[in-house]
């Protein structure tokens, strides 16, 4: 890369000038250190950044795959990638979500899903098999998210199959 280009141009004069007095020869030595430094310092940001990446995004399937189980946690997460809390933390930071965050909004998007199932159970079931509680807490958060009562988009679940039925008998 363009680093590269400086670097190994650098180390030959360097070689070339052969010994340089005390102070001259240490300015050189830090000088080479900065310019390889500068040279793999982005890859090696770069690499990081898609590691934690390609975490995060093996910590979210994890989380998809186990939305109705009733004892996904922070802990359990965190233990499912032999990692502490604190790492799973902060691997999400910087990401513009957190790990908690990313658990309810895809329960909620679930909950949504069967929701526009009629046949998928009441309210109450529906929030109980996600994992999102009683269902006054549940109808407060899918408000929150969606803008609307989840009763709202199962009377349209109906209406919609309900329509549906009629178009379908005449």
């Amino acid at each position: 890369g363009s680093g590269t280009r400086l670097v190994v141009p650098y180390l030959d004069a360097l070689a070339a000038a052969g010994e340089l007095p005390g102070g001259d020869a240490r300015v050189a030595a830090d000088a080479a250190v900065e310019l390889i430094a500068g040279a793999i310092e982005p890859r090696a940001r770069d690499d990081r950044e898609r590691r934690r990446a390609a975490l995060r995004d093996e910590v979210r399937r994890h989380i998809r795959g186990r939305l109705g189980d009733p004892l996904l946690s922070i802990q359990s997460i965190a233990c499912a990638h032999a990692m502490s809390i604190r790492a799973l933390h902060a691997l999400f930071e910087g990401s513009g979500e957190s790990v908690m965050r990313t658990v309810r909004a895809e329960r909620l998007r679930r909950c949504r899903q069967d929701l526009e199932r009629p046949d998928s159970g009441t309210v109450s079931e529906i929030a109980l098999r996600w994992g999102l509680g009683g269902s006054a807490h549940f109808s407060r958060v899918f408000k929150r998210e969606f803008g609307l009562p989840p009763s709202d988009v199962r009377a349209a679940a109906l209406a919609r199959q309900s329509s549906g039925t009629l178009r379908a008998t005449v």
